[in-house]
């Protein structure tokens, strides 16, 4: 599924678009579906909710949060992932906009060799900065509610719009 979440530059409120609510709606929902307590969606976009834990008294709470909002400083409808699988340390030439990713301008991708990368065509963000965060938050939480058994301290969860 896709959700467009641009943010919308010089904002003058949060959230600073109302496909940002869309996505937080969808959060909420799944949050209440997993069974998390004090599921709520305010008016400024920022969605709560808590994993009660089964830790002895006094242990920490955890928080853990993300963004909903993508950078406005390129298009972030119309996503086109693409996955570049067993990544070979070579240049990355996406097929829109004469974008390339260099090893040699980008240290941090001689490090990815052998993994499997994502990308866009080039011509939008990927917005995977937080989005990839939101999913491993909800994949956590989902999990730790659906097996109560393991050891938790309670979890707070948190995303916000900009």
């Amino acid at each position: 599924m896709q959700v467009h979440t641009t943010s919308k530059p010089n904002r003058t409120k949060s959230p600073s678009t109302d496909c940002q609510l869309d996505l937080a709606r969808l959060l909420k929902d799944e949050l209440v579906e997993a069974g998390l307590t004090e599921v709520d969606l305010d008016e400024n976009g920022y969605v709560m909710a808590t994993l009660p834990g089964n830790a002895p008294a006094g242990a920490p709470v955890i928080g853990l949060l993300a963004h909903i909002d993508t950078s406005p400083d390129a298009p972030g409808d119309g996503v086109k992932p693409i996955v570049h699988r067993g990544y070979e340390g070579v240049r990355v030439e996406l097929p829109l906009n004469g974008t390339v990713l260099d090893p040699e301008s980008m240290p941090m991708l001689k490090k990815k060799v052998g993994h499997d990368i994502v990308t866009t065509s080039g011509d939008t963000l990927l917005g995977a900065d937080d989005k990839a965060g939101m999913s491993e938050i909800m994949t956590a939480v989902k999990y730790l509610a659906a097996n109560p058994g393991l050891p938790r301290p309670t979890i707070t969860g948190v995303f916000h719009s900009r």
